[in-house]
């Protein structure tokens, strides 16, 4: 390598810091990345030795488009799989890409925990998961990443797609979109199943100039039952809960929205396990969920939205304790149910 091409050798923490700071540099034609040193060379006048590069794999090389006399300035970034490179802090967002992480959006996600030990930011991030490592469960999927817990999304309902599907559908999984989906009963058995202490956590979202935030509920010891059960879960009686959305001057809470269920097996339209009698609650829904008694339905968190459904109140539309969803802040604002496991 002809050192008199280089400046001074400066010490960086990444390739992709390198890179950036001879992109801001309208001088720097290219730069070398040393990374058993992780020292960066700026080139001002000389074209980088190609053999060098490949001589010794600790060495990257980047070259500006254009070179000193071109008209185009623009720098090459290494953000792969629709990672894009942020100018200001110098690293890639790989947020929306459906599942890369890494310095260069390069390494693909099998897990939530992956995206956690790749050092990701706190957020929610669409990924293939591979629940049990083992190819049986792959499932498209959301991991939360909060600063203390890391979690992922076992279903997800923005209210205008039909939920009344059969006892087998909601057995095995199923996805409409980004938006509606339902990992499975038995995959949430066998996952919830297999050892350790799995803390649920439901909420609502809303997004309009009326209302915006979340209304959350969480419990601890989340155990799903096998299918001689119905799916019946079992859960801790203490929940935690948590909002940001006020109205009328009140905070507003769900009203034991999972422990009120705990125990109940699991009813879809054509499979009645409920405890009403005569009733069908999931018919008179429109959907699957753990129904208890329902003189009307008082839960059913995977019912038509206002606005998808609008008019009057039917057994059909989404009811979450302690919310009257009808309300019309609350029916303009609602984006989405959705309810995650902590790893």
């Amino acid at each position: 390598m002809d050192s008199s091409c280089y400046s001074t050798g400066l010490k960086v923490r990444s390739k992709l810091e390198c890179l950036s700071s001879c992109s801001k540099n309208t001088s720097c034609e290219n730069a070398l990345f040393v990374s058993s040193s992780s020292t960066c060379y700026q080139n001002y006048r000389c074209e980088v030795d190609s053999t060098c590069v490949t001589f010794d794999p600790s060495l990257y090389s980047y070259q500006r488009e254009g070179g000193s006399n071109g008209a185009s300035q623009t720098t090459s970034v290494p953000c792969l799989n629709g990672g894009q490179f942020d100018q200001q802090s110098g690293v890639c967002d790989c947020s929306n890409t459906a599942g890369y992480a890494g310095d260069h959006c390069e390494q693909f996600l099998r897990s939530c925990q992956d995206l956690a030990s790749s050092g990701a930011a706190p957020g929610v991030y669409p990924v293939t998961v591979d629940l049990f490592g083992d190819g049986t469960c792959i499932f498209q999927t959301h991991c939360v990443l909060r600063s203390w817990s890391t979690s992922f999304t076992i279903l997800r309902s923005s209210g205008r797609v039909d939920m009344g599907l059969s006892w087998s559908e909601y057995v095995n999984g199923f996805r409409f979109s980004d938006e509606d989906y339902w990992i499975g009963l038995e995959n949430l058995h066998r996952y919830t199943s297999s050892g350790g202490s799995h803390r649920a956590r439901f909420g609502v979202s809303f997004n309009s100039s009326a209302v915006s935030g979340e209304i959350l509920e969480s419990s601890s010891n989340f155990v799903v039952g096998p299918a001689s059960s119905g799916y019946a879960y079992s859960i801790n009686s203490q929940s935690s809960r948590a909002t940001n959305i006020a109205m009328d001057g009140a905070s507003v809470y769900f009203q034991n929205i999972l422990h009120g269920q705990s125990g109940t097996p699991f009813s879809t339209v054509d499979i009645d396990h409920d405890q009403s009698g005569a009733k069908h609650c999931a018919q008179l829904a429109g959907a699957g969920w753990w129904f208890g008694a329902c003189n009307p339905p008082t839960t059913n968190p995977l019912g038509w939205s206002y606005s998808a459904l609008p008019g009057t109140t039917t057994d059909s539309h989404i009811k979450l304790p302690g919310l009257d969803m009808a309300r019309r802040e609350f029916a303009q604002g609602f984006q989405r149910v959705y309810m995650t496991i902590d790893l």
